[in-house]
């Protein structure tokens, strides 16, 4: 796997000295592999052993191996250089870095959304009466855009964007339903307590997030992992949007084809 994608994917749940050499990495990988191990550790105040650890945890051998494998995830993930969007950049750069971050998102994505759980998604929600989606926020959105796909192919599907609502719902459900929570970091209280409601009344919960072991993933029956980007805090959240409705749109067409409904998926992606 990508490091960078395994390490963004973690980051929420590490321990304070490998979050700073994960931090260190996440915000300069091109002077991270132009360093040495003691530059790292200096950089981030830890020991070299740390940092050895810290990539063992990611399965390299050392840090020498996970290096090569950085700097061969860079030159994929960075066609044009760097990322980050400058404030010299001409038009043509900010169009490539923009897109290019999407464009990652998306692979990432690809990569993290494991088809186990993504089956074991989709039969949950064929078999059940009716699916609830509890977002908030940008996830709200996503959530109103799951309850019109879900629609589209002929089941009974409400999304809940209200904090209240959604523990209301949550308490009144059964075995017969699914929930959907969404939380781009996984760490949105509100819908994590709501999820974690459902799954004591019996519902199934699939949770959609970019991180393994947040509550939303550890309330969730199911976890479909989806990216978060690493540029501006603005098009970080517009690209956890993308690769949601991205996330919600496999879901749907999954659906469609596993209930055979399948002559409602041209419209589920109209």
């Amino acid at each position: 796997m990508d490091p960078l994608l395994a390490i963004r994917a973690t980051l929420p749940t590490l321990h304070p000295a490998f979050r700073r050499i994960a931090e260190r990495i996440l915000g300069h990988p091109g002077a991270v592999v132009r360093s040495t191990i003691s530059q790292v550790a200096e950089s981030a105040q830890v020991s070299n052993g740390t940092v050895v650890k810290f990539c063992q945890t990611l399965g390299y051998q050392g840090f020498s191996q996970f290096r090569m494998a950085l700097a061969q995830a860079i030159a994929v993930r960075y066609p044009h250089g760097s990322s980050q969007i400058q404030k010299a950049d001409a038009v043509e750069d900010v169009k490539q870095k923009t897109l290019q971050m999407h464009i990652n998102a998306l692979r990432d994505t690809a990569c993290m959304l494991n088809v186990k759980e993504l089956d074991r998604a989709i039969r949950a929600i064929c078999a059940a009466d009716k699916v609830y989606l509890f977002g908030l926020g940008a996830s709200g959105l996503v959530a109103k855009e799951g309850e019109e796909k879900l629609a589209q192919i002929g089941l009974r599907a409400l999304a809940v964007t209200d904090t209240h609502m959604q523990l209301t719902r949550a308490a009144l459900l059964d075995p017969s339903q699914v929930v959907v929570g969404i939380s781009a970091r996984g760490y949105t209280y509100e819908v994590c307590h709501a999820m974690t409601i459902a799954r004591q009344a019996g519902a199934a919960t699939i949770g959609m997030t970019a991180t393994v072991d947040s509550p939303l993933a550890r309330a969730a029956d199911i976890v479909l992992l989806t990216s978060f980007a690493e540029n501006t805090v603005d098009s970080s959240l517009l690209s956890a949007r993308i690769v949601q409705l991205c996330a919600v749109e496999v879901l749907a067409v999954g659906v469609a084809l596993r209930s055979q409904r399948g002559k409602n998926v041209n419209r589920s992606t109209e």
